[in-house]
């Protein structure tokens, strides 16, 4: 045993150059040489042993990755809370170019059915007229886009449609808040608790009907950026998809018939953690289909990338692509609102589509959306509950000063007097906010020097 071999007193107690060992040290060091040279001799060799499987193993991988390069350029990457509870070795994988931007870099994972990330070599394909790429490639086709080289077969996530739970759950949103509007249909506006509440709901709830029975499932998708408004807007859709496929005759939706909701996602390097969580959670309880553009992707490139793809089962060469409309989460007083309407083409220089405005008009309020969102007890970021009240990124976004909480400003419960809430300084929830002109004052000016 090696405790054997040594000496203790060889072992100084305090550095410095006194602590030199005994005679006694000396000579039974002397002794055990031999046998020291040998077991170090044995570690050498099986130091080296372990240097030469590593090598090997490492080659294995390298040529596993070089084999798989293309298919890493187009990713799926299944739901996580953060990069940072990812094991070190994924988080460090690359994307399959060294000519993609580090910002484009994603986990080496298994595809999944609801979260697809499209890369700026994706996207720059689709844009090219002469790629022979082009007519496979679909951001929403769950059949291509993974693994795909000339002549040889799609390697992508199947689908077999809209989970039954997702769509159970969907259905069971549209009879509550049907169920609610019937119940208030005769209130009057100006008294009501909710306002006019019922009747945005409904007319919201018309709109994105509409939308599906003009342009089909599979070419109505929403913008989905984890923001209150566009929670709204993935709730209300869901649940007016669902009533849409209970109305067609002769439809099961057990068939899978049915596609799942589709959404898009342009990333951010600067994206705040909770929002990341809170889109990661719902595109799986929801069953969405969502692409997740990367980072440095322009908007209307990604639109390009998706509207001029949308060939439903058909080719390129056979078929003009189909229609698309753009669920939006725009309300009234919004900088790009303009003088749109319910349904309201693209501008010019933005690639061709519907837009799909359901809370633009009639107009949905700040107050509305927090009492649809809280009345339902439907999901939304948990930044709203620490006083946010506009999300941007989190270099441009603090929680709204209208909401802080003044030292002295405490809650109490009217039986027992008891403090119910000391905040020393801390905001209140955005669903508290009176004055709704400070719902963007949390947002910081950027500097136009």
């Amino acid at each position: 045993p090696l405790p054997e071999l040594f000496d203790q007193s060889l072992v100084p107690t305090s550095g410095g150059p006194s602590c030199q060992p005994s005679r006694h040290a000396r000579a039974v060091g002397k002794a055990n040489r031999p046998r020291l040279v040998l077991i170090m001799a044995l570690i050498a060799v099986a130091s080296n042993q372990m240097i030469a499987t590593n090598a090997l193993m490492c080659a294995d991988l390298g040529n596993s990755l070089t084999k798989s390069q293309h298919a890493l350029k187009w990713s799926a990457a299944p739901p996580m809370p953060s990069s940072a509870s990812m094991p070190l070795a994924a988080s460090q994988t690359k994307t399959d170019t060294e000519s993609e931007s580090k910002e484009d870099a994603r986990p080496s994972l298994p595809p999944t059915r609801n979260w697809r990330i499209c890369t700026k070599s994706i996207v720059e394909d689709i844009s090219d007229p002469s790629s022979s790429r082009r007519p496979a490639l679909s951001p929403f086709d769950q059949s291509a886009g993974i693994g795909r080289e000339s002549g040889d077969e799609a390697h992508g996530v199947s689908s077999d449609g809209w989970s039954a739970d997702a769509y159970e759950s969907a259905l069971n949103l549209y009879n509550r808040l049907i169920e609610y509007c019937d119940a208030h249909e005769n209130d009057d506006t100006n008294t009501a608790e909710d306002g006019n509440l019922p009747h945005l709901i409904m007319s919201a709830l018309d709109i994105l009907h509409q939308a599906y029975r003009l342009y089909g499932p599979e070419s109505v998708i929403g913008s989905y950026n984890g923001g209150k408004d566009a929670c709204v807007i993935l709730h209300l859709m869901r649940a007016a998809y669902a009533n849409y496929i209970r109305e067609i005759p002769n439809l099961s939706h057990s068939d899978g018939a049915t596609c799942q909701p589709k959404t898009i996602y342009f990333e951010n390097k600067d994206e705040f953690p909770e929002v990341i969580d809170l889109l990661h959670e719902t595109v799986v309880e929801y069953d969405l289909n969502m692409v997740a553009f990367g980072q440095g992707i322009k908007f209307a490139d990604g639109l390009f990338s998706v509207v001029s793809t949308n060939y439903i089962g058909q080719t390129a060469d056979s078929s003009r692509p189909f229609p698309m409309a753009f669920v939006l989460g725009t309300r009234r007083g919004d900088p790009n609102a303009g003088n749109q309407g319910a349904f309201a083409p693209s501008s010019s220089y933005m690639p061709a589509f519907m837009r799909v405005n359901p809370i633009l008009t009639p107009e949905w309020t700040y107050a509305d959306v927090w009492a649809f969102l809280r009345k339902f007890d439907l999901k939304y970021c948990q930044l709203y509950d620490k006083g946010y009240t506009s999300l941007g990124t989190v270099k441009d976004t603090k929680p709204c000063p209208a909401l802080k909480k003044d030292a002295l400003d405490l809650s109490w419960e009217e039986d027992t007097g008891n403090v119910l809430n000391d905040c020393n300084g801390e905001y209140w929830p955005a669903y508290m906010l009176k004055d709704f002109d400070q719902e963007r004052a949390g947002r910081i000016k950027k500097n136009n020097k």
